[in-house]
């Protein structure tokens, strides 16, 4: 039902600027060469399973949102920079060490939500010096994932406030971890206007966590201001 709805909904959202750049001229040359750009969207992530050594992570398909800076050298050629976050479901499952190795006998599990976020280096490569084009793009950088499972320490943490002095509060510290991550897309963009555009594409992430670099895959729309 996720999936269905999701195509639906982009779908009609990518159908919206397609008037104006229709009478305009998609064969028209874009205005970006130059030029600053800023987009703002959803991104709909879908579940995958992660496999460890004695364990595997199970997660949901779930919505997730971004922003992104980048500059246009030319036509074709973008360079930028991307974040994107999303509480996340997940199921954790722990293997039966009395067992065989490679036995699918696990000890039971726990669910859980997540916190998953990435900073992100990409650059975009427009095949077309159109209004509407294809493009490719490439990124690497750095990802974060907090379980939200307390692993039972407390920490204090103090900043100083200009007037009440010394403000210290404690917090329980929660097991995460951070990798570096690349990734790899492709997809189609709208400029509608001197000012606005529109991108929808596919993007799958590698996540190098050491024993396997499990791939995350997206399907993405942004919004965009050109400046």
């Amino acid at each position: 039902m996720r999936r269905g709805t999701l195509l639906m909904f982009m779908t009609l959202l990518t159908a919206l600027p397609v008037g104006q750049v229709a009478a305009q001229g998609m064969g028209d040359l874009s205005a970006r060469t130059t030029r600053w750009e800023m987009t703002l969207g959803p991104r709909y992530q879908f579940g995958t399973t992660v496999d460890f050594t004695n364990s595997s992570v199970e997660f949901d398909e779930d919505f997730a949102w971004g922003f992104s800076i980048n500059y246009n050298v030319n036509e074709r050629i973008a360079f930028g920079t991307d974040f994107g976050w999303n509480f996340i479901d997940y199921r954790a499952n722990v293997l039966n060490e009395s067992v065989p190795p490679g036995s699918p006998v696990f000890d039971g599990g726990y669910n859980g939500s997540g916190e998953s976020s990435n900073w992100m280096f990409n650059m975009t490569y427009t095949l077309l010096p159109k209004r509407l084009s294809p493009f490719v793009m490439a990124g690497l950088g750095w990802g974060w994932f907090d379980s939200n499972i307390s692993t039972g320490d407390v920490s204090t943490g103090c900043y100083w406030d200009p007037w009440y002095g010394y403000i210290c509060n404690s917090y329980t510290t929660t097991y995460g971890t951070d990798a570096f991550v690349y990734r790899g897309g492709a997809g189609i963009r709208l400029d509608a206007g001197e000012a606005f555009f529109i991108k929808a594409y596919y993007n799958a992430q590698w996540t190098d966590i050491g024993e396997e670099a499990p791939m995350f895959s997206q399907v993405r729309l942004d919004f965009g201001a050109l400046f």
